[in-house]
């Protein structure tokens, strides 16, 4: 018998569903890496949404592409769904990285990494390599990954038609926006790390969780200052030009959302409280194994998650939304 050979078209089509961890080596002379999710409906020519899932600060993308379970919803709606890693270092096998947030966190922070333009050359790449719509590219994240996805719109609006934080703590130190874009906050009122009131201590909920669950000591203060929600959903009101005119609804029972009206060229702006919500992503299984005893410590200081409240669908319905 004959070996068959498949064409190389054959070859790239086969690569591009292919759901490992990729790598991209930056401007600034690091190796990043990011994985990316095709759903059933891409067939390489014609053009698809687009949505970043950012993981939190100690997080990667494989355990947000397993975790949150977006992919699940890309199968149905046709969506792209990418998750890149931040910089951090591999303990045990898993890596913990973080974002340059400016105010936020570790070793992101500390070696001044330049995410922004990461995520600039990594969508230079997926739109080149891939069939991309460019009008509907969209970023997500939690926490520090919250705090990226604002940071995308305050430097990259002219890229992203809308980004949806979820527990941020706030926007970058360095965001100036030059032109609106609409998001969607998403916030916890038991949310641990990123104080839904703001406040002067946030954050160090990791460093909690260790100092508790195991007796050690996390050298360095590992607490911040934060934006209230509420004052991240003006700071955006403003940006977009929107009226003081405010609508609410109540997409579940545990989940109000107000949306500022009269924005410009409909950039809304919208934040969705979650009525006893901790820093967690909504609808998704708990955030650790029950059976370690750590678990219930970690639970306790991080705050519940909403079985009540889809994020997932909630977020991609305001994506859906917005195009550029």
């Amino acid at each position: 018998m004959r070996p068959v050979f498949l064409p190389l078209v054959a070859l790239l089509a086969i690569g591009c569903r292919w759901d490992g961890v990729r790598r991209l080596h930056t401007d600034d002379g690091r190796t990043r890496t990011y994985r990316i999710h095709f759903p059933p409906q891409y067939d390489g020519e014609t053009p698809l949404p687009l949505v970043f899932m950012i993981h939190g600060g100690g997080g990667d993308g494989r355990g947000t592409q397993e975790s949150h379970g977006m992919d699940v919803l890309a199968d149905v709606q046709g969506f792209i769904t990418v998750y890149p890693d931040g910089v951090g270092t591999k303990k045990l096998g898993k890596l913990f990285a973080t974002w340059n947030g400016g105010f936020c966190c570790g070793e992101a922070v500390e070696e001044d990494v330049d995410d922004v333009a990461f995520f600039d050359q990594l969508l230079d790449r997926l739109e080149d390599r891939h069939a991309v719509d460019s009008a509907r590219v969209y970023a997500t994240g939690i926490s520090n990954g919250g705090i990226m996805s604002a940071g995308l719109a305050c430097a990259l609006p002219e890229r992203f038609a809308a980004v949806a934080p979820v527990g941020s703590p706030g926007m970058p130190s360095w965001c100036e926006p030059s032109q609106p874009v609409p998001v969607l906050l998403l916030h916890g009122t038991d949310d641990g790390c990123a104080l839904y009131e703001g406040g002067e201590v946030c954050g160090g909920c990791w460093a909690a969780v260790v100092e508790e669950a195991f007796g050690a000591d996390i050298e360095g203060d590992p607490n911040f200052p934060c934006e209230s929600a509420a004052d991240q959903w003006r700071f955006w009101g403003e940006v977009n030009g929107c009226a003081d005119i405010t609508e609410t609804w109540q997409t579940t029972p545990d989940t109000t959302c107000l949306a500022r009206q009269g924005c410009s060229d409909d950039k809304s702006a919208v934040l969705c409280t979650v009525d006893g919500g901790g820093h967690t992503w909504p609808g998704t299984v708990a955030p650790c194994n029950s059976n370690r005893d750590w678990c219930q410590t970690y639970t306790d200081i991080v705050g519940p998650v909403s079985q009540d409240t889809d994020a997932n669908a909630l977020i991609w319905s305001f994506f859906e939304g917005h195009s550029l």
